[in-house]
């Protein structure tokens, strides 16, 4: 299982008490072409209605794939960003880490950090970047991007910032068109990345 936890916090603060929601990622289904079930939760609102990603093919993508992925069927009840966030007023969070675990088994002795993420608002409000850690991949950093809803949603928050950092857009990219590894890393390139990235989440999700 993999479990996310969302943090009002700098990367290495995260604690009990800045954690802004938390999201369950299990198999329903173990295959090539895998089902995941899913349970998310939100600081202040509790937990939202189960939802499931089918299909989906666990060698072509990055575990960020997959949690975006699952953030807006949670959300939404299907693979897209809603809204349109591209104002210049709204609500805003300084900095916001996530951390995804590999729970093995399900059991919180057996667990393991595996992948992060780090969104830090710039100088102007509502402005922000975003710095996402694969294990596998590297790190990828995002130009700079506008999110400014009337209200703030942490996950859309995240979601609309793993778009931006794969394609600088806010729409989720093609399946195995996400975060791609440094140029002269692992000797992978883009056109090969789709047989690649997907491999840490098969081993992590398993």
């Amino acid at each position: 299982m993999l479990r996310v936890s969302l943090h009002h916090a700098r990367p290495g603060h995260e604690t009990a008490r800045n954690v802004l929601g938390r999201l369950d990622i299990g198999y329903a289904k173990l295959d090539a072409l895998a089902d995941y079930k899913l349970v998310m939760t939100v600081a202040g609102v509790g937990e939202m209605p189960p939802a499931r990603i089918t299909d989906y093919p666990r060698w072509s993508a990055s575990v960020w794939d997959l949690v975006a992925r699952a953030v807006c069927m949670c959300m939404n009840r299907r693979e897209v960003l809603e809204g349109d966030m591209s104002g210049r007023k709204g609500a805003f969070i300084e900095n916001m880490t996530a951390v995804v675990e590999h729970w093995h088994d399900g059991v919180d002795t057996r667990r393991s950090t595996v992948e992060t993420a780090h969104v830090q608002m710039r100088r102007r409000r509502c402005d922000y970047t975003a710095t996402f850690e694969d294990d596998l991949l590297g790190k990828s950093v995002s130009t700079v991007f506008t999110h400014a809803p009337e209200g703030l949603m942490p996950w859309d928050l995240l979601a609309r910032a793993y778009a931006w950092t794969a394609q600088e857009k806010f729409e989720l990219p093609p399946i195995g068109r996400g975060l791609a590894p440094p140029p002269d890393s692992l000797g992978i390139h883009r056109t090969s990345f789709g047989k690649a990235g997907m491999s840490c989440a098969a081993v992590y999700c398993a």
